[in-house]
């Protein structure tokens, strides 16, 4: 066991970076006492959002989206629906007649790069029947978080250098303490910072944190009049955890 002490901190880093795409959730649903009703009601309405996605992501002659094509990809799921029972007169608790309502469903996932289509385009669901936006999740492209990754490591990577040497000084002055008489010599052995494990020798941990809220307002005062999408700011954490052994320059040389 190696008689130098150790120190073991994580390094952190956080960057914010603008969303560059807009990655919207559309919900097609249709609730009836009528099985039939329900399902050619969401397959109609899923009709219609098809052929608007479609006009909003042109293919260039290879078949791949155009560059400045409003929505880079989108993607739907199948019709899925279901059943339940309720009671036909809820506001008298003695009637105890039920009937069966379905409910049939729809998801979409549209990746928007231009915000203001983003927009436009809600202001048009917003008025179609059977269609609502669940939530606009908002991320940035494969090469930013890239780029971006690689950069947040590297400060993580200096700043646990940095925190290293924070404790080194302070042991410095503290490393030799007196008991007694005797002088009895207390070396500090291990210095663990926080929440980090010891031992882990340049473990690396990556992740990314996404704002999930986002910000809508109307132009003009009216959803008729236009809806306009604020894009949040995409965070991205690196933690890097590090052990330092502390070595003398005599057992340096």
């Amino acid at each position: 066991m190696s008689s130098c002490p150790t120190i073991t901190v994580t390094g952190t880093s956080t960057l914010s970076h603008v969303a560059e795409r807009g990655v919207a959730t559309l919900i097609v649903s249709s609730e009836s006492t009528s099985q039939e009703e329900v399902a050619t009601n969401v397959r109609s309405a899923s009709a219609s959002l098809k052929e608007l996605l479609t006009s909003l992501t042109p293919k260039d002659p290879s078949g791949a989206s155009s560059p400045d094509a409003p929505i880079t990809h989108w993607s739907n799921s199948s019709l899925s629906t279901s059943s339940y029972m309720v009671p036909v007169n809820q506001e008298d608790p003695d009637d105890r007649r039920t009937e069966r309502r379905h409910t049939a469903r729809m998801s979409f996932e549209v990746k928007f790069q231009d915000f203001e289509r983003l927009g436009d385009v809600a202001t048009r669901l917003s008025t179609m029947e059977h269609v609502s936006i669940q939530g606009i999740d908002w991320r940035l492209t494969s090469e930013t978080k890239d780029r971006l990754g690689a950069l947040g490591r590297g400060n993580a990577v200096r700043d646990a250098v940095r925190r290293a040497r924070d404790y080194l000084e302070a042991m410095e002055g503290a490393s030799v303490l007196s008991e007694g008489e005797g002088g009895k010599e207390v070396k500090v052995r291990e210095v663990v910072e926080g929440h980090s494990t010891a031992g882990s020798r340049g473990m690396m941990s990556y992740h990314m944190a996404t704002q999930q809220s986002y910000a809508m307002c109307s132009r003009g005062g009216s959803a008729q009049e236009g809806i306009e999408f604020t894009p949040e700011d995409v965070q991205l954490s690196s933690e890097i955890a590090f052990e330092f052994e502390v070595v003398s320059a005599v057992a340096r040389n």
